[in-house]
């Protein structure tokens, strides 16, 4: 079971102890630790963290590019592969509670990162190009926002429940 809330400052030291070695590697390429990452998001006012069995195991958010356009990011442990079908399950809301105000949600990805790549494509999130960066090939993402979601978020979810 994965339950959402809003992050807090007690979130990251688990999440960073525990964090996935493509998360890792992903934080490098982009030029900040994973620290710096985790502490960035928890500013923004879209950032949650996935709590399962009692403990923050993955962050994430949205932090704004312009008016219409957010940088979605996750960083997690190894427990979401671990609960890969909860976490499939709650991957909707997710995107629904970073939306906010924004039409679309965009960021990088290595493209060696074939897990990812396919929970991007899986929950609705398209590829639109490659770049390079530090000689890393990236992919960029873009999810666009149904016009029905953002700014509805207003507690916790569950993913044991069909509701939130």
């Amino acid at each position: 079971m994965i339950y959402i809330r809003a992050s807090i400052e007690e979130d990251i030291p688990n999440i960073l102890e525990n964090l996935r070695d493509s998360d890792v590697e992903e934080c490098l390429i982009t030029g900040s630790s994973p620290e710096e990452n985790l502490r960035t998001g928890l500013k923004s006012k879209l950032c949650f963290t996935g709590i399962i069995d009692g403990t923050p195991e993955f962050m994430f958010g949205a932090t704004r590019h312009s008016d219409t356009i957010g940088v979605a990011w996750l960083l997690g442990t190894n427990k979401i592969n671990e609960n890969k079908r909860d976490f499939i399950k709650t991957t909707p809301l997710m995107w629904k509670v970073i939306s906010g105000s924004y039409s679309y949600l965009t960021n990088f990805i290595p493209s060696s990162n074939k897990k990812s790549i396919r929970w991007i494509e899986s929950s609705g999130g398209e590829f639109k190009g490659e770049v390079e960066v530090k000689g890393k090939k990236m992919k960029q993402f873009v999810y666009e926002v149904p016009q029905t979601e953002g700014a509805r978020y207003a507690g916790a979810y569950d993913s044991s429940k069909e509701s939130y």
